[in-house]
């Protein structure tokens, strides 16, 4: 094979042999290693060096033909034909064209193009090895909570792909901690939900540039649930946190429920005979409510259900626009432009 087409196929990948073929006979004129004029390896002659069937080797010159990169000449060869300037342009042409496609398939599966950006420029930026890892932490006060969030993360979660690794814990081990910060300075990135920031903030003052504050939304789920109840409902939210209660309030006015007919209760002081009482035809709580976790409750939660009652789990997610802030904060961090601690 002659030394000006340098051909080294990747076995075990997911880019096919013939369109590796393909791309390297390209880059090869692109630099000027194979000039006008050049012949290329018989299709039999370059099998036998890879070690692959001539089928494959017959496809990626095919493919090279159809684009005009080189001729096929019957009884004679092939022939590279293109200057690298036009090949490069026609390159161009079809790399937009791929983009294009792309971006309309992304697009029709409600990916807008501001999220398809971040996600290109994370991947662009966070697979490169030569890049320091950044360490991110993502917490919650509830264990329950943060497995929903870890899910919505998934899709960066993956270390093989980016150069940051995701951590996820719990608030309360932070905070029985006896020095907070020196249990998260290793952390690059501290991600709060709107509802755990408070605690964070106060309890670690000198990481504040490293945290950033998200906002949570209900869940489809959570709200198709809430919106089947009906207006007349009197609802008593079992809440852990002030934040959390007027989250979950503030969704109910939202779906139209009246503030008249929302009662609340801490979760500490929860322990009525009846679930009932004042009326209430539904409990709203989290997924560590007593309502849940209290053995009492058993009984009366059966009974309440058995007279018609509903005792509804709220589930959240964050936000599009915080997981937007998100993603660029990421892009900068790994670009470079925000300052990572060493």
């Amino acid at each position: 094979m002659p030394e000006s087409l340098n051909i080294k196929l990747e076995r075990g990948g997911s880019v096919p042999f013939a369109e590796q073929i393909y791309n390297s006979v390209l880059r090869s004129m692109l630099l000027g290693d194979l000039v006008f004029g050049s012949k290329l390896p018989a299709e039999r002659d370059l099998a036998e060096y890879l070690n692959i069937s001539r089928g494959t080797v017959k496809r990626a010159y095919a493919r090279l033909s159809d684009v005009g990169a080189i001729e096929i000449r019957q009884g004679s060869g092939s022939y590279v034909l293109k200057n690298g300037s036009v090949l490069e342009a026609n390159q161009k042409k079809e790399s937009l064209e791929v983009i294009a496609a792309s971006f309309r398939k992304l697009e029709s599966m409600g990916i807008t193009r501001r999220e398809i950006l971040n996600l290109i420029n994370i991947y662009c930026e966070g697979s490169d090895r030569k890049n320091r890892s950044i360490k991110i932490l993502v917490l919650s006060n509830n264990l329950g909570i943060l497995s929903e969030l870890e899910q919505q993360f998934a899709y960066l979660a993956d270390s093989n792909m980016f150069s940051f690794s995701l951590s996820f814990m719990t608030t309360g081990s932070i905070k029985s901690s006896r020095n907070p910060e020196t249990m998260l300075e290793a952390y690059d990135l501290i991600i709060a939900s709107c509802i755990d920031y408070p605690l964070i903030a106060s309890i670690t003052p000198g990481l504040m540039d490293r945290i950033l504050k998200v906002y949570i939304s209900p869940t489809m789920q959570t709200l198709t649930q809430l919106s089947a109840l009906s207006k007349s409902s009197i609802l008593r939210i079992i809440y852990r946190t002030p934040i959390y209660l007027d989250f979950v309030r503030r969704t109910l006015l939202s779906l139209g429920f009246s503030e008249l007919s929302i009662y609340d209760c801490q979760e500490d002081c929860y322990n009525p005979r009846y679930h009932d009482e004042d009326g209430v035809s539904v409990l709203l709580n989290h997924n560590e409510s007593p309502v849940y976790t209290n053995k009492e409750f058993e009984r009366r939660n059966k009974e309440f259900e058995d007279r018609g009652g509903s005792i509804l789990q709220i589930h959240y997610r964050i936000e599009r626009n915080s997981l937007l802030e998100i993603e660029d904060r990421i892009h900068l961090m790994l670009k470079g432009e925000i300052a990572k601690e060493k």
